[in-house]
């Protein structure tokens, strides 16, 4: 009898236990529904009990406060403030290096004990009454654009190692008389930045929010081909030249077309190098063999790629164009034809190689499912200046008239191509530590902002959305831009509407429109006016010196822009009052940081004095 009642105790025991167990399980989860749970912590400032939206202001303020700090990168005896975002005066030229990826980071805290696995979310929640997890900062780092703010704010930091070679006395497109030879280029010795190290620390300071000085280290290098080696080689080198000339040859149109390479043009292109033997060997200048390329054949054998264009007429459209493939040079493949021949010493029937860029092809336009407008986007960039709205209309024409087949995920880097002047873009200046440099491309956002909100008022899923650095009046309200830069950030969406999509253009004055032409299939699309919250004011004007306007003169951004952040919802309904009807929701945030005003002012150019030689 005692027996079983032991067993009895025990029993309720256990029971009241798991009564316990339970009953903490369910006021921790009415507690803490939608919110962090205790012992989670973003670097050292706890979330425990936030909900999303919380959690997020607080994730930025951190973030605001690193911004305003920068990190100190420091090199002998300067330093230079490295910032995320770099000046200009077209906002699509302004950009940033480092971008936080908040939406990771936030779904990190509310995974914490939420694993659906109920010992181990138990374990957890036992655990975090005195036990820490830290989540740290989600990014992604443009190593290209970080070391180009190194290397120009300390003005081409470091050298380059370079190995002796030939060269020849032929200078490229200039009279030339006598004969052909060669002279040795010493060699330079020189040093690199140590970038493993660099990043490790600088991606650290990133991880953590942390502001610190970084100070540089670098790599001394030594040349792998010194002019002692290759002095005796000047002879061999004369000799090759019996090479020349010779032909690079393309087929057009089916006929053959050749392009010849004079003795002092192939005496530009012949390299030295070292293979793993050891061993010195001639082989070919790429640059050298590519700058032939370029200003004596691609403008004769490159074929522009048209996409189709068509015209619409009480709602209907037809094809008046179908459209040409582009046909382009491939240096790649072409230098290689042309070395694989001259390491074989025959310099006959080498062909240059082509790429071609197709056009979307437009066999019937009754095949398309065009039938209507399904989406339009509209920005406004009236009061841009000259240069911005001649690169506004050359970026539209590249869009114009394209298909984005079903299922296509467009991506509009991959549709832009090169921006450069070869494409008919113009420069503006973008303002890079205390310097101005002309880069091409302001203007495009604006493209990418009104294709942007196309896509949105299609309600097509939106895959890739990064907004700019700083709000930018253009495109207001803040929260409905897309800014691009070659190769990322992108615009990115799919074409789920089971129809070929037909984008079109116009331009009404100072107003942008893209048009999203297929087939309906009755989709109803909601996007909200964005909320804009969390206003930060910018700091004073900067003020940068320069020779490159003329003395006195001043030019300065648009004006200061405060920060904030703004968040706009994206909702489409899918068979709308059917049975099959389905409902996708996102939201879209943008963080802008403040943007100081910055202006330059013209100055005269600093003339060093002559120095005479003092004679003791």
């Amino acid at each position: 009898m005692k027996v079983n009642k032991n067993k009895l105790i025990i029993a309720l025991s256990l029971l009241f236990l798991v009564v316990i167990i339970v009953s903490a399980c369910l006021f921790f989860e009415k507690k803490y529904k939608n919110k962090v749970y205790p012992g989670v912590y973003f670097n050292q400032v706890s979330l425990s009990g936030l909900n999303e939206s919380e959690v997020r202001d607080l994730i930025n303020i951190e973030i605001n406060n690193f911004d305003l700090k920068g990190v100190n990168i420091v090199y002998k005896n300067e330093s230079f403030l490295w910032k995320r975002d770099s000046s200009s005066f077209d906002p699509d030229l302004s950009f940033q290096s480092v971008f936080f990826d908040l939406d990771t980071v936030i779904n990190r805290a509310f995974s914490f004990g939420r694993s659906g696995d109920f010992l181990t979310d138990l374990k957890f929640k036992t655990e975090s009454l005195y036990k820490k997890n830290t989540i740290e900062m989600s990014f992604n780092v443009d190593r290209n654009k970080v070391l180009n703010q190194i290397e120009t704010a300390f003005d081409g930091v470091g050298s380059f190692t370079k190995d002796a070679k030939l060269e020849s006395n032929y200078s490229y497109n200039e009279p030339f008389e006598g004969e052909i030879d060669f002279s040795v280029v010493e060699e330079e010795y020189g040093k690199s930045l140590n970038k493993d190290i660099f990043f490790s620390q600088f991606e650290e300071s990133i991880r953590f929010l942390d502001s610190r000085n970084i100070y540089l280290e670098f790599i001394e290098s030594s040349p792998s081909i010194k002019s002692g080696d290759i002095e005796n080689l000047k002879d061999e080198a004369l000799d090759l030249l019996s090479i020349a000339p010779f032909y690079l040859k393309n087929l057009k149109d089916g006929k053959e077309e050749s392009f010849i390479v004079s003795k002092e043009v192939f005496s530009t292109w012949l390299k030295i190098e070292r293979n793993d033997a050891g061993d010195l060997y001639f082989s070919l200048d790429y640059d050298n063999v590519v700058k032939f390329f370029e200003t004596d054949i691609i403008d004769k054998v490159n074929k522009e790629k048209i996409e189709p264009q068509f015209e619409f007429e009480n709602n209907r459209v037809s094809v008046f164009y179908p459209g040409q493939d582009g046909l382009v040079l491939d240096y790649e493949k072409s230098f290689s034809n042309v070395l694989n021949f001259f390491l074989m010493r025959e310099m006959d029937n080498i062909f240059l190689e082509f790429s071609i860029q197709e056009v979307n092809k437009v066999d019937s336009i009754n095949d398309l499912g065009i039938k209507e407008i399904i989406g339009v986007g509209k920005s406004s960039f009236l009061g841009s200046p000259s240069n911005r709205v001649h690169n506004i209309r050359v970026g539209t024409n590249k869009f114009t008239g394209l298909i984005i087949a079903p299922d296509e995920e467009f991506s509009f880097i991959e549709y832009l191509g090169t921006v450069d002047a070869d494409s008919g873009y113009l420069p503006e200046l973008v303002i890079k530590g205390d310097r101005t440099i002309p880069e091409y491309g302001g203007g495009l956002c604006q493209v990418s902002t009104t294709v942007f909100r196309a896509a949105l008022n299609t309600g097509l899923p939106i895959t890739a959305r990064s907004n700019h650095s700083y709000r930018v009046s253009y495109y207001e309200p803040a929260g409905t831009d897309a800014t691009i830069y070659n190769p990322w950030p992108d615009l990115r969406f799919k074409n789920d509407t089971g129809h070929n999509i037909l984008i079109q253009s116009e331009i009404i004055g100072g107003d942008l429109f893209f048009y999203f032409w297929g087939t309906s299939d009755n989709r109803k699309v909601e996007v909200s006016d964005p909320v804009i919250y969390n206003i930060i004011k910018p700091g004073p004007t900067r003020i940068i010196e320069t020779t490159d306007l003329k003395p006195g003169e001043r030019r300065c951004t648009e004006r200061a822009i405060n920060g904030a952040d703004a968040y706009l919802d994206y909702k489409v309904t899918y068979n709308p009052n059917t049975s099959e009807e389905n409902i996708v929701e996102k939201r879209f945030y943008s963080k802008y940081v403040p943007w100081t005003e910055v202006c330059l002012v013209g100055v005269e150019e600093k003339v060093e004095p002559e120095t005479e030689d003092i004679v003791e």
